[in-house]
Parts: C-alpha cells; sequence; structure tokens
C-alpha cells in the first residue's frame, strides 16, 4: 500500500511537470471533478498544492522557483518531489488513491469512536452507534 505522503508527492510532481498552461488547467478540474481539493493534502503538499492552484488561476508560470515563492516554502523539497516521484500513473489513479487513504482514514475514526463508546460504562452507545451509521451512510454515497 502507498502511503498518503507519496500520493500526495505523486500528484504535486504530475502537476509540477506540466508546461502548458491548457493542460494544467485540465488537470486541475479534473481533480475537482473526481473531489480532489486542498484538503486532501496536508503540510507542505497543501501548501504547494494552494500556490499551484492559485498561479494557475491567474494565468502565472507554474514551476518550481515560482510555487515555492508563492507558497513561502522550499524550492529544494518541490524540486525533489519533481523528480524522486515520477511516474506514469494516470492522475486519475492516484486522485482515487488519495480519496481512498482518505475514506480508509475516517471508517478508522469511526470505529475508534465506536470502540471507546462501548469500552466507556457511562458512554451513550446508542447515540455513537446512531452517530457512526450516518457517517458511513456519508461515506458510502460519496463514493458511489
Amino acid at each position: 500500500m502507498t502511503s498518503r505522503q507519496a500520493v500526495e508527492r505523486e500528484v504535486l510532481a504530475r502537476l509540477l511537470s506540466v508546461r502548458d498552461v491548457g493542460v494544467l488547467h485540465r488537470r486541475l478540474l479534473g481533480l475537482r471533478l473526481l473531489g480532489v481539493g486542498n484538503k486532501q493534502f496536508s503540510g507542505d503538499n497543501a501548501s504547494a498544492f494552494r500556490a499551484i492552484v492559485a498561479l494557475a488561476s491567474v494565468g502565472e508560470r507554474v514551476d518550481v522557483e515560482a510555487v515555492a515563492h508563492q507558497a513561502g516554502g522550499d524550492a529544494d523539497y518541490l524540486t525533489w518531489i519533481t523528480t524522486a516521484y515520477r511516474s506514469a500513473t494516470p492522475l486519475a489513479t492516484l486522485a482515487a488513491a488519495l480519496l481512498d487513504v482518505e475514506r480508509r482514514a475516517r471508517v478508522d475514526s469511526i470505529g475508534r469512536t465506536l470502540i471507546n463508546a462501548v469500552g466507556d460504562p457511562a458512554g451513550d452507545v446508542d447515540r455513537a452507534v446512531a452517530a457512526a451509521v450516518g457517517a458511513l451512510r456519508r461515506l458510502a454515497r460519496r463514493a458511489a
């Protein structure tokens, strides 16, 4: 299984490798349509993704230096991503992997909440189960 950080970095590497503004806009639109946005990225990767979107939206050049400047981050980190995380994996596959990692994290969180509610003698188990079932149904609707 691929780690969340690795998938985030692969997506960023794919976006940073685009030289044609039209292609970049289509890739960003495709990610948005698939449900991938800033909230799927963490830390420096989120800052870099926001910078790419911001630069592309005003038609500015999107490269390592411009993204690092916009994000207030480290150009060395972004250079490393573009060289270490080049792959032929389709962007849609990477987006699905990123969303799947997020879904698994939510399901794990729901499971921990249920375990804690059942283990706590003063806990409201019925309410915890109802909340967990509702959260699982929302996840299922989003996945469909």
